[in-house]
């Protein structure tokens, strides 16, 4: 499952704080960006492999990714 396919399954609207998808096979996060009001993620657990560039989500504080397939993370 892609981080868009996630988002429309379960409606997660674009304005939310909180998005926690730990467990759930997710492949990317391409669309996180557009979750400008986003403080708290959590991708634990994923098939993730890289991270796309976080630097517009300024209201992000808590970013949790662990038992992933990353071998880095942006800066």
């Amino acid at each position: 499952m892609t981080f868009k396919e996630y988002i429309t399954l379960y409606k997660i609207p674009i304005g939310t704080t909180t998005i926690e998808c730990r467990d759930l096979g997710i492949t990317d996060l391409i669309g996180i960006n557009d979750f400008t009001n986003l403080e708290r993620l959590d991708v634990n657990g994923n098939l993730i492999s890289e991270i796309p560039s976080l630097e517009n989500l300024t209201k992000l504080k808590y970013f949790y990714c662990g038992r992933n397939d990353l071998h880095e993370l942006p800066l």
